[in-house]
């Protein structure tokens, strides 16, 4: 999810019995449902219930306001708990908050390439989850994967003679 969809979730948009997160008027205004694995909906039913006093539906609160945390705070205090973590980049720079995002789309893309799909069906299945609309969006991430260029046109080679060739009149 983006850092604007998190800070914007609501109590209600959390299906603990699905375990899947509702993302409304995400960027571009898309809506989706998000699937979340079962250890992090039970960690934020926990937090949920630790923090019902609350008055505010938001679920992601300032301890200094009381109201929700703004994505600079947010970034702020992912920057610290990556300091706290000992995480360093190779480049100088730490990991955004973006970076996870993009780091699970990758990671996503090349689970479902490896278990055998192809690519054309994993792009929009990714896409969804990530609230992406274009396909062209996601393509950047193709190379970012451990699928090799032959990896990938072995699996496409069941298309391979699909079309059929055009002859020579001569032949």
């Amino acid at each position: 999810m983006r850092i604007g969809e998190i800070l914007a979730l609501r109590r209600k948009d959390f299906d603990f019995d699905n375990n899947v997160v509702s993302v409304l008027d995400g960027k571009g205004g898309v809506s989706r449902y998000v699937p979340i694995s079962g250890t992090l909906s039970d960690s934020m039913r926990l937090y949920i219930t630790k923090t019902s006093g609350e008055d505010c539906e938001l679920v992601f609160l300032s301890w200094r306001t009381g109201k929700g945390i703004s994505p600079t705070g947010a970034q702020f205090l992912v920057h610290r708990f990556i300091d706290m973590a000992g995480v360093t980049s190779h480049g100088g720079d730490s990991p955004s908050v973006h970076t996870f995002r993009h780091t699970f789309i990758t990671h996503a893309l090349d689970k479902i390439l490896r278990s055998g799909m192809d690519l054309y069906t994993a792009l929009p299945i990714v896409g969804a989850y990530v609230g992406h609309t274009n396909l062209r969006d996601l393509e950047k991430y193709v190379h970012m994967t451990g699928i090799s260029i032959e990896e990938f046109n072995r699996r496409q080679s069941p298309l391979e003679g699909l079309l059929p060739e055009v002859c020579d009149e001569d032949e």
